[in-house]
């Protein structure tokens, strides 16, 4: 169902579920070096690799393409998508790791927490400053439809 509707919708959607998983990604390293639920991380971690892949391959299949129509007189777009691109690519290896990370450690425990929150923060941040940027293009993008 997020991935159904009228494309800049859509897209709303996918950048609001995107914060709601760096919100929750960031409880947990908030809540490090105590014990961490992992019934909580086997979930993030599956929702993680299934948002961050299905997300990205909306993005570039439908919006972006959008985007580069709309914004044909921006020479600069081109290269937007492209750094886009690149950081998905990026962003989807480093799910997969985080992923396992969140998983493989043993009932309530993470084994070396330091780096867990190291990892944990690397991504949400990264995952945000992405969303922003879509955010503000989405918005460019409504206002000139």
């Amino acid at each position: 169902m997020l991935f159904r509707g009228e494309p800049m919708e859509v897209m709303a959607r996918v950048l609001e579920a995107q914060s709601v998983l760096c919100d929750q990604l960031e409880a947990v390293a908030d809540s490090l070096p105590n014990a961490v639920d992992s019934e909580t991380c086997f979930r993030l971690a599956a929702v993680m690799k299934v948002l961050v892949t299905e997300a990205h391959r909306f993005k570039e299949a439908v919006v972006y393409p959008l985007f580069e129509a709309r914004f044909a007189d921006r020479i600069e777009m081109p290269a937007i998508i492209a750094r886009l691109r690149s950081e998905h690519a990026e962003d989807e290896t480093y799910a997969q790791e985080l992923a396992e990370a969140l998983t493989a450690g043993r009932r309530n425990m993470v084994e070396n927490p330091e780096a867990m929150g190291y990892m944990l923060r690397a991504f949400f941040r990264g995952l945000r400053r992405q969303v922003a940027f879509e955010r503000e293009q989405l918005g460019a993008y409504v206002a000139l439809q």
